[in-house]
């Protein structure tokens, strides 16, 4: 059972996620813990303010309590959204899934199932969507507007770099 004073350094490294990384370190190195509802909540917040979770951040959370930690947080899922190149690179290479499907926030009523792919796409971020083919992101499980695959839905709103890249990983060639 966590004692008040081990609650109190919690609440702290809950705030500290979206300011200094040196504080965040600190708490955690003095028994502060992070769940996942935690790392979630500064996902929903990231969405909103792509720049409110830093990269240093990021890897000082790996660092501490590993990439499991951001198993279904959307974390990656929504730097890849908002091109956090480095963000999206680094929980890649400490081993996260390029194609974890992670449900969409209640709230969203727009989205369903979101995948990083699909949301590089969608923002429009060519050297997101390069990371994630290089890191193993399946094409065949994006599917826009009707069942569209990842090509149909870049040529509507992937923009020209993003259609040419997933074009040449697919072999597929489609008219823009």
């Amino acid at each position: 059972m966590r004692t008040i004073q081990t609650q109190a350094l919690d609440a702290l490294a809950r705030r500290s996620l979206h300011h200094d990384p040196e504080e965040l370190r600190w708490l955690l190195d003095h028994g502060a813990k992070l769940d996942k509802d935690a790392i979630m909540i500064t996902t929903n917040t990231f969405a909103g303010s792509p720049a409110s979770v830093s990269p240093a951040v990021v890897a000082l959370l790996i660092q501490h309590e590993g990439i499991g930690a951001f198993a279904g947080t959307r974390l990656l899922q929504q730097a890849a959204r908002y091109g956090q190149v480095d963000v999206v690179k680094m929980l890649l290479d400490a081993g996260a899934d390029p194609n974890e499907e992670v449900p969409a926030p209640a709230h969203d009523w727009r989205e369903g199932s979101t995948l990083a792919l699909t949301g590089a796409i969608l923002g429009r971020h060519p050297e997101v969507v390069w990371l994630l083919l290089v890191h193993g992101a399946s094409v065949d499980r994006v599917a826009g507007d009707g069942g569209r695959g990842a090509v149909d839905l870049a040529r509507r709103v992937g923009g020209r770099a993003v259609v040419r890249l997933l074009e040449e990983h697919t072999g597929k060639k489609s008219k823009m």
